[in-house]
């Protein structure tokens, strides 16, 4: 059977309203003109005919579902078993034969009534079962039918003298009126969508009630011919009726409402008058014994079916808070970023929520279809641990929960999960184990980068000193027969290089530096920054001595390697030191001992390394001792500035005073400055004492002879600094001396380095002479002496001594200084036999003890400077 589904913008949807309008405006023509009104019999045949032929149309053509359908099907029997009647009864009515009321034609009436009651309650039931609105329909139906057998049918057959036949016919119809009525209540208290083509089917199933009624009942009195008026509403009737089923609406007669409780105030009313109006009637109205008996039985079924209502609402009630609970309950675990996993006893999943199939990704599926255990999304290395969790959960006691973290499975990755579980096998509703997994990747990558960020250094991303000093210390306590070696490594000269190029490029020097560190550890090696330009390396097990020391000049040189910064080369060194525990230090011993072989290296020169050793225990307690002292010296007032003249060859007149640094000791007296100089150079506190040393000799200088220049020696340190030259011009404005009197002397490495030549090119063109110091150790400057860009230069002593001496080299140096503009000075001139020579020979300018012993402040500036060839004395 074919069906089609109509809507209403077909022509054929508006033949509902063509219908409904011609009928309404032939009934209102019948109550007004008389001709009209006789042809009301025949027309309530067409219209009969009508409806019943829409009913059958709409249950073949229209999308309807089989519980509507049938129900319609029967309707539509209904209505032509009563169109078969009605012709059958005009027939009867126009050949001249009695009144047929009461004859058996009724029983066809009667049956096309019940089909109708079923058909109608097959539709009700069609669109749901709401025993509320079945309970309120039934007892305001039965109220009315209290009502109306009272007050009409119980008055009319008391005073009527109808047959049996017509008595019986008079009360079945109102019984089935009452039960049409019921249906038509229960349609309207059902709730639901209220369709167009519902409420015209009710509309004329209310109109087709109250014409019938009132025929029955002029029926019953015999009081003649039936009113214009209930034949008009037969017509109006049965025009709904027709109407509804042509409407598209139709389809819709099985919307249901919400399943919700429906008690308004009205409604309580209006139920509490319903159940109440038999009880008020047999007080009121107390006939016949038997209408009191029938209406207090009314009453009873009425207060029953109310009860039972109430008892059904409380049901719903229940089942409603129920389902709220539920239906809340599961929002929050679909819409809940925790996966709830129920399991059993031996880890098979028996519920899960979504969430666990969103969040996570099971690594293997089961052996069997439909198995999947709660370990398919474990990593293996937690595996054996998580089902050992869940068989002591399975163990313990009732309502025990506990807790574990594990690795669980996210497709491509691995993300951490937090696992709590839960022993419900003795609640009914659960009877299994409740997992609750929350994703907590985010927080442990958090305490992951918190702990990092605790334990290495932010700049270099190495172990920081507290990380050091914990692995160190675990190294030497887990240590059993192989040993632990660290390395203490200082980059040479950092703090000239940030000085001089400023912070930024020296950190980017330490990035490098720590980068190539951890290239060339081994795996088990532990690189981390002490701080500034302090690194250590711990090298668990170490097999032997050589290797060690393998890999320290593996990184030694290559930390050599220059560093490309804006388009400019770097190049650093590190000192090392390394100290090899022997099973008998702790972590305090070995760094002091790494400590004294770093600064031993580093005392020896740059790039050095220098392993620990017993022989090199007291050097290295010395030394770190002078150094700690010398970093208090200044302030404790142990430090002072001495003077050396320089005279001119010939006529002994003072030339230049040379500033010289004293270190005396409290407890170990006189320090040589060649034991505290290197020690001050490499710890970085030559820049504070070299600035107080040229303060101090700049004031004498400023209070000595205009024809007498003050010399001062910096190290190369200070010159790489970029404040340097601004330093000393605001120090020469400060103490009021002229830059042509002062006179820097350098090392050769000064002039290797550009960043420096121009720092002491800029102090030339200020005025400030340069000296080089030590001139002829290497015997290479010679040949390029014309190319130095200095203004002065100071022969090496070692050329004077007796087995070294060649008066051919010196008189070769002072002709070619000559020929550059260059002074000379000699230095080292000890003895009077090498004075007197000198003095014939050509040279410049002598400095050394047979010239003068070095003199105080007070001594310079109170004493005589002239010099007498002849005693070797100051005059």
């Amino acid at each position: 059977m074919a069906v089609v589904s109509t809507s209403e913008s077909e022509p054929a949807a508006a033949l509902w309203l063509i219908w409904l309008a011609l009928c309404s405006a032939f009934s209102v023509v019948a109550l007004t003109v008389p001709a009209v009104a006789g042809v009301l019999d025949e027309a309530n045949l067409i219209v009969l005919g009508v409806a019943a032929g829409s009913i059958y149309w709409a249950a073949r053509m229209r999308a309807l579902d089989r519980p509507g359908r049938r129900g319609i099907r029967l309707i539509g029997h209904a209505l032509s078993l009563a169109l078969a009647a009605d012709v059958v009864w005009f027939a009867m009515t126009r050949t001249g034969v009695a009144d047929p009321f009461g004859s058996p034609l009724e029983v066809v009436y009667v049956a096309s009534s019940v089909l109708l009651v079923i058909g109608i309650l097959r539709v009700v039931r069609s669109r749901g079962s709401d025993a509320v609105a079945t309970y309120d329909a039934v007892v305001i139906a039965g109220a009315s039918g209290a009502l109306i057998w009272s007050l009409i049918v119980s008055p009319v057959l008391a005073s009527s003298n109808a047959s049996p036949t017509q008595v019986l016919v008079g009360v079945a119809f109102p019984v089935l009126h009452v039960i049409m009525t019921a249906a038509v209540l229960r349609m309207i208290l059902g709730g639901g969508a209220l369709s167009p083509s519902i409420i015209m089917m009710l509309t004329g199933l209310v109109l087709f009630v109250g014409a019938d009624s009132a025929f029955y009942v002029r029926s019953l009195t015999d009081s003649g011919a039936t009113p214009v008026l209930v034949d008009v509403t037969y017509c109006i009737a049965l025009a709904f009726v027709g109407s509804a089923f042509l409407h598209p609406s139709v389809v819709r007669l099985r919307d249901r409402a919400a399943a919700a409780p429906k008690l308004s105030r009205t409604r309580l009313l209006v139920l509490t008058a319903s159940a109440t109006t038999p009880l008020v009637l047999v007080i009121l109205r107390p006939t016949s014994t038997a209408d009191v008996v029938g209406l207090a039985c009314v009453a009873i079924a009425l207060m029953v079916i109310v009860l039972l209502r109430s008892w059904s609402l409380l049901e719903i009630v229940e089942d409603l808070s129920r389902r709220r609970v539920d239906e809340r309950f599961r929002a929050l675990v679909r819409h809940s970023t925790d996966a709830i996993v129920v399991i059993d006893t031996g880890g098979v999943i028996m519920t899960v929520s979504d969430t666990l199939a969103r969040n996570w990704k099971p690594i293997e599926d089961p052996a069997e279809p439909g198995t999947y255990r709660i370990e398919h999304w474990i990593d293996p290395a937690d595996r054996d641990r998580f089902i050992a969790f869940c068989q002591q959960l399975a163990a313990g006691s009732a309502g025990e929960s506990t807790h574990i973290r594990v690795r669980m499975s996210r497709g491509e990755d691995w993300g951490h999960a937090e696992v709590v579980g839960a022993n419900l096998l003795d609640t009914e509703d659960v009877d299994g184990i409740v997992l609750t997994v929350r994703d907590i990747s985010d927080r442990v990558e958090l305490e992951q980068e918190l702990r990092r960020q605790a334990e290495h250094d932010p700049l270099t991303g190495l172990a920081n000193r507290g990380l050091f000093t914990k692995v160190l210390e675990e190294e030497l306590a887990a240590t059993t027969g192989e040993d632990t070696a660290l390395l203490l490594l200082d980059v040479d000269d950092f703090k000239g290089i940030n000085d001089e190029m400023g912070h930024p490029v020296g950190d980017h020097v330490l990035v490098t530096f720590a980068n190539r560190l951890r290239d060339l550890l081994p795996p088990f090696a532990l690189a981390a920054r002490l701080g500034g330009d302090e690194f250590a390396v711990v090298v668990p097990a170490v097999s032997s001595i050589g290797s060690i020391g393998g890999l320290a000049h593996q990184i030694a040189t290559a930390m050599r390697a220059p560093i490309e910064i804006d388009h400019h080369a770097i190049t650093v060194t590190t000192s090392i030191g390394i100290a090899v525990a022997t099973g008998r230090e702790d972590a305090p011993d070995l760094v002091r001992q790494a400590d004294a072989a770093m600064y031993t290296a580093k005392a020896a020169g740059p790039g050095r390394v220098q392993r620990y050793t017993s022989s090199l225990a007291a050097h290295a307690e010395t030394e770190l001792a002078l150094r700690r002292g010398l970093a208090r010296a200044q302030e404790a007032g142990e430090l002072s500035v001495v003077y050396q003249t320089i005279v001119d060859a010939v006529s002994g007149q003072t030339r230049m005073i040379e500033a010289l640094l004293r270190w005396d000791h409290r407890e170990r007296g006189a320090i040589p400055p060649d034991v505290f100089i290197p020690i001050a150079d490499s710890s970085g506190l030559i820049d504070d004492i070299g600035m107080w040393v040229l303060q101090q000799a700049c004031e004498v200088g400023a209070q000595c002879a205009p024809t007498i220049r003050t010399a001062v020696n910096v190290s190369l340190r200070q010159l790489r600094s970029s404040t340097f030259v601004g330093r000393v011009i605001r120090l020469l404005k400060d103490v009021d001396l002229p830059a042509s009197s002062l006179v820097l002397e350098v090392g050769q490495d000064a002039l290797r380095e550009p960043q420096v030549k121009n720092r002491l090119e800029q102090l030339r063109r200020c005025g400030v002479a340069i000296a080089l110091e030590r001139f002829g150790s290497d015997y290479a400057t010679l040949t390029g002496l014309n190319d130095l860009d200095v203004d002065v230069v100071k022969i090496d002593q070692h050329l004077l001594q007796d087995e070294y001496i060649s008066p051919a080299l010196i008189e070769a140096i002072i002709h070619q200084a000559g020929q550059a503009g260059i002074d000379v000075v000699i230095q080292g001139v000890e003895t009077d036999d090498i004075r007197a020579e000198l003095a014939t020979s050509g040279a410049g300018n002598l400095q050394g003890f047979a010239i003068s012993e070095p003199m105080t402040e007070d001594e310079v500036l109170d004493g005589p400077l002239a010099f007498s060839l002849r005693s070797g004395r100051s005059a």
